[in-house]
């Protein structure tokens, strides 16, 4: 069984949240923000990570990761985890408008306003929808 692929291409600015898009099996599925991109890639050093990484303000790093939906306590409903981030707990797609409401988690929607994303919640459950069958699932995340 192919694994479903998500795929956030970001658009980093120094200074600012990181945008980006996010794709489903390569179709283009809604926006994404995220916390600052410090350069943190998949696969650097719990080490070298805690030196690039601004606790609450910095973006996970680029690579390929595992999803799996469950139960989130912060929350108190299903949200997408997204697994063995180094130097990160707790790493989550969710709704969300702007950088204050993500601490290294993906925030999705279907509008954008500056740095800024809108129709979040909509964005959420459409996706939860959309993962909620499926078993296998990766995130990709580059740059654009």
């Amino acid at each position: 069984i192919y694994p479903m692929e998500i795929t956030v291409i970001r658009t980093p600015v120094k200074g600012k949240p990181t945008m980006g898009k996010m794709l489903i099996d390569g179709e283009f599925f809604c926006y994404t923000l995220e916390d600052e991109d410090r350069g943190i890639i998949q696969g650097m050093s719990l080490k070298r990570v805690k030196e690039l990484k601004k606790y609450g303000e910095t973006c996970i790093g680029y690579g390929t990761y595992k999803v799996a939906l469950s139960e989130s306590f912060k929350f108190k409903r299903v949200l997408p985890l997204i697994k063995e981030v180094t130097g990160f707990e707790g790493i989550r797609i969710h709704k969300g408008n702007n950088e204050s409401h993500t601490l290294g988690c993906i925030l999705v929607g279907y509008g954008i306003e500056g740095f800024t994303i809108t129709h979040s919640t909509k964005a959420e459950f459409d996706l939860i929808k959309r993962l909620e069958s499926e078993k296998n699932i990766i995130l990709r995340i580059r740059k654009e």
